[in-house]
């Protein structure tokens, strides 16, 4: 009988790497320790952690996890999973509950509706008709505006309740929250805090997003969240995520790739999907094609319920050939790991999934990485 392939999950010291080959081995995956160096095995700088490549997802995210764990408190309290579903009260929020609530169905979870109002605490500007011999009453504005905000989440929840009851909602557990913030400081702060295991934000169409191209929340959110998120154009007429056959999944060419869409993966039902795994060729680039060809054959092995095909795009008009791909592909949703990016770096250079969410009009799913 042929045994799978060995593949390098990572180098490390010989110490660490010995005290992470227990851990893998403990959940029962297989480990070989190699010297880096084979002209002098005993004097070496590292060694290679090697394991079979149909368990390379699996012990990412187990690496990946004891490397938090040790960061953080080891008796650290188990949440119960929920899925995140920041609100304006706008059609495109209602979209996301949709979507939000029928996800959370699925696997059991409950729903937290998010709203966020700015306050006094949080204005950083005065408004044009503040009258200096009467500073209260720009408080009291302040004050009305929070508590209109809870008016809107009360009617909003009633809605939810008569759609539940009337089976237009799936009936899962759900809590509406309203907080005083800066709405993506305030979805970050609770995503922080309550660990979702995924975030659903509703967004503008296309042309209104060009409009607001700096202070869009959903893009804030994007470029900073460490959960993975998923974002809806307004307009789409998705519900279920479990309906979708034709995705895109863009590449990095790095071994994270291979943990994100292992996370969408266990995320989304992929089993006869047709996952095109594309790749925008930068310049200095090496390899690209040979990387691609690997990535592709890891594909294929790793996941035979799902049909894999690859596109390599050069950057020279990489948006008009793209939604082209999009249409005559009928591809349903985009997923795209993506790195946190200062406000500098998302001006001058901005991120695939930045240029995606405002260019085009597709379901994304955003996977955070390192």
């Amino acid at each position: 009988m042929a045994t799978d392939k060995m593949v390098t999950l990572a180098t490390y010291s010989y110490e660490k790497a010995i005290i992470l080959k227990n851990i893998l081995e403990q959940e029962g995956i297989k480990v070989v320790v190699e010297n880096i160096s084979r002209q002098q095995p005993l004097i070496s700088s590292g060694v290679r952690l090697c394991v079979e490549e149909k368990d390379l997802p699996h012990a990412l995210q187990l690496i990946d996890s004891t490397t938090s764990i040790s960061q953080e408190n080891d008796c650290k309290k188990k949440r119960n999973p929920v899925v995140l579903v920041p609100v304006d009260f706008s059609e495109y929020s209602s979209k996301a509950c949709e979507v939000g609530f029928h996800y959370a169905k699925k696997r059991n979870f409950s729903v937290v509706i998010l709203n966020s109002y700015i306050g006094h605490n949080y204005s950083g500007s005065l408004p044009l008709d503040f009258n200096r011999k009467d500073p209260s009453g720009i408080i009291e504005r302040f004050k009305n505006k929070g508590k209109r905000a809870k008016e809107q989440m009360l009617e909003f929840k009633k809605t939810i309740e008569n759609d539940i009851a009337e089976s237009k909602l799936p009936n899962v557990p759900f809590k509406c929250e309203v907080l005083e913030g800066i709405p993506e400081t305030a979805i970050l702060e609770y995503a922080k805090n309550s660990e979702p295991e995924l975030i659903v934000m509703g967004t503008r169409g296309k042309h209104k997003k060009e409009q607001d191209l700096i202070g869009s929340v959903t893009a804030e959110v994007l470029d900073s969240v460490k959960f993975p998120m998923f974002v809806i154009p307004e307009g789409i007429a998705i519900t279920d995520t479990g309906q979708m056959k034709s995705i895109i999944f863009y590449c990095n060419l790095e071994q994270q790739d291979l943990l994100s869409l292992d996370v969408f993966i266990q995320h989304f039902d992929a089993a006869n999907v047709t996952i095109s795994l594309i790749h925008v060729i930068n310049k200095r680039e090496k390899f690209v094609t040979e990387r691609m060809n690997a990535m592709y054959e890891y594909c294929n092995n790793q996941y035979p319920q799902t049909k894999f095909k690859y596109k390599l795009f050069d950057e020279t008009d990489f948006l008009n050939n793209f939604e082209l791909f999009l249409k005559q592909n009928e591809i349903e949703m985009v997923v795209i790991p993506n790195k946190k990016r200062n406000i500098f770096t998302r001006l001058f250079n901005p991120s695939i999934a930045h240029r995606i969410l405002f260019h085009t009009d597709i379901p994304m799913l955003v996977v955070p990485i390192k």
